[in-house]
């Protein structure tokens, strides 16, 4: 094998972030290179990089792949053990590289949010990723390694201090600054266009289980366990926070993962893994007065009141541009503003800041009551891009040198994986020694 790590795609917004990454703090035995369709615009970008790190510039390997040009993928995933991929929308350009991966049994990581893809994917290719013993881990960016991750770490830790199961983890998103990328605009436009106005896939679409049917022995939850799985589009009142919260933007597919990393776990038939129950409950929310305003500085009453408003009105806004972006016009209108490889700024990235609180209950009672506890995720820097290029870059370094392969032919050793199920503990040590807090409070 001649690389550990191969990045696929690096002349995008976010894969230069990654390329960055590297530069500065891939591993000294780490054997990495570089790939994508032009010579000339990779070793263009390459040398951008070096400057932008202030490192001395050095060669580096490249290779050229093309998403059009099967052999070529296949010749690029046969020499690395794993591959980063930030070629999106994933939708349209995703899927020849995952069966490429798949053929070769190398590893894959990708930063997608589209569930359409990751259910075709795995529609596709799960028998054959099982015989090749390739590993192919989607969402290992902010969608969704903090959901995945967070809501992993709080199950455990309830199993290790009061060896109960939890009965729910609520994820609410008390900070998220930054900015927003062209790729990831057009990625949720490529989303929309993939479901349309059909009823049908907008139904299958709510589905909290969407992503675990294709798991042997997957038992679907009852009726009302999956109802409050649903992901709402209302304002919530939260009882244990006595604070009104939003659903998350991007809590869609994050329950998804979650929910996908349940069933892994609950049934592999492996007996060091375990699930977190089929009555497990799920929730992701968005303290909106805390998250994207300063009101919370303000007296109690008035923030209350004003949080309430700020959460009815992201309510409507988020509900409102769903609506316009079915219609194909303006959503053929808004990929024409949109400028490719565009993105915030260094400084933007720097400053910006995301915090996730985690609350988790108990199933059993311990003396008398059931328990709650509370974990924290956050990190310094913006989560959709500057964190997010960590967190992919970490995945598949946890691949390549930290979570070996073995022998096992189930549906958790190989296959389709989510980060959790894929790294679990091994990925919460990589970004706590990074910077990224990870931890019960």
């Amino acid at each position: 094998m001649d690389y550990d790590v191969v990045l696929y795609g690096i002349t995008g917004f976010t894969g230069r972030l990654v390329l960055e990454y590297f530069l500065e703090s891939a591993p000294s035995n780490c054997k990495w290179a570089v790939a994508g369709r032009s010579k000339e615009k990779l070793d263009q970008v390459i040398s951008e990089a070096f400057t932008a790190v202030k490192i001395t510039p050095r060669e580096l390997p490249v290779i050229i792949a093309d998403s059009t040009n099967r052999d070529s993928l296949l010749q690029m995933c046969k020499k690395t053990r794993v591959i980063i991929t930030t070629v999106g929308p994933y939708i349209q350009y995703g899927l020849p590289l995952v069966e490429a991966c798949v053929e070769t049994g190398t590893d894959y990581c990708d930063l997608t949010g589209e569930a359409a893809f990751i259910q075709m994917a795995i529609t596709k290719y799960q028998k054959r990723a099982l015989e090749t013993g390739a590993r192919i881990v989607s969402c290992c960016g902010y969608d969704s390694i903090p959901s995945d991750l967070g809501t992993f770490m709080m199950v455990r830790e309830m199993e290790k201090r009061y060896k109960s199961p939890c009965s729910s983890v609520q994820h609410i998103v008390q900070k998220c600054s930054g900015g927003v990328s062209s790729g990831t605009m057009l990625s949720g436009i490529a989303l929309m266009e993939s479901v349309g106005f059909s009823i049908s896939k907008h139904i299958a679409s709510t589905d909290p289980y969407m992503l675990c049917r294709t798991i042997p022995g997957f038992k679907h939850p009852d009726i009302l366990t999956t109802i409050k799985n649903h992901v709402g589009i209302l304002p919530h009142f939260n009882f244990l926070t006595y604070e009104w919260e939003a659903p998350f933007v991007m809590a869609a597919v994050n329950s998804l993962v979650v929910h996908r990393s349940n069933a892994l776990f609950e049934f592999s038939k492996l007996s060091q893994s375990k699930g977190y129950g089929n009555s497990f409950l799920y929730s992701e929310r968005v303290n909106v007065g805390k998250a994207f305003t300063k009101i919370s500085k303000l007296p109690k009453p008035v923030y209350f009141v004003l949080n309430f408003f700020f959460t009815m009105f992201y309510c409507f806004s988020l509900g409102l541009l769903f609506l316009l972006m079915l219609v194909p016009p303006l959503r053929s209108y808004a990929r024409s503003r949109i400028q490719p490889n565009s993105g915030p700024s260094r400084e933007v990235q720097r400053k910006a800041r995301f915090e996730s609180a985690f609350i988790a209950t108990s199933a059993n009672k311990v003396n008398g009551e059931h328990v709650i506890l509370k974990g924290e995720v956050s990190a310094q820097g913006d989560p959709g891009y500057f964190n997010t290029a960590r967190m992919i870059s970490e995945t598949a370094l946890c691949l390549a040198f930290d979570v070996k392969k073995t022998n096992s032919k189930t549906a958790l050793s190989h296959g389709f994986l989510t980060p959790a199920a894929a790294c679990g503990d091994a990925l919460l040590t990589r970004l706590r020694k990074i910077g990224f807090k990870m931890e019960i409070i």
